[in-house]
């Protein structure tokens, strides 16, 4: 790991811990109105590049406007394709809430350093396919990508 453990950014301090593969995962929180967002930032063993802290700190400090996006994204895509994501009669009742109703709940900005993409992920929410680690949306700087569906994910090895 880096022999500088940690980096300061316009929305607080990043911590480095160890991430799979010799890479290193920066860890941070900010709050967000009524949300508490953390942030990661994937980075090798050089540290992150000023381009990856630029974007991480816009996004970041705009994180309301992001979690918004992704509920919006989220609730469209539900709409869309409810057989698709959605298991039970009782999550076919969300489709008729405002996006900031959906249950979605410990939002987290994950980058990756280097790349322009990034994931907004709700680690917790009361639909099937959030068990067992969430849901997200994949950004491309400040566009929504895709809906990602991490229901069939497996966990990383450190």
């Amino acid at each position: 790991m880096d022999a500088r453990s940690i980096t300061e950014t316009r929305f607080g301090l990043l911590k480095a811990g160890q991430g799979p593969e010799n890479t290193i995962f920066w860890e941070g929180s900010y709050e967000a109105g009524e949300d508490m967002v953390i942030v990661y930032i994937q980075s090798g063993s050089t540290g992150i590049s000023s381009e990856t802290i630029q974007l991480a700190e816009e996004i970041v400090l705009a994180a309301e406007v992001f979690v918004m996006k992704a509920r919006e994204h989220i609730l469209e895509s539900f709409i869309t394709d409810p057989a698709k994501y959605l298991q039970s009669e009782q999550e076919h009742r969300y489709l008729h809430l405002d996006p900031e109703q959906l249950p979605l709940e410990m939002p987290e900005l994950i980058f990756y350093d280097g790349d322009e993409e990034w994931m907004l992920r709700f680690a917790d929410g009361d639909f099937a396919i959030c068990d067992p680690f969430g849901i997200a949306v994949s950004f491309k700087n400040k566009e929504v990508l895709r809906l990602e569906d991490l229901s069939d994910s497996e966990e990383i090895d450190q």
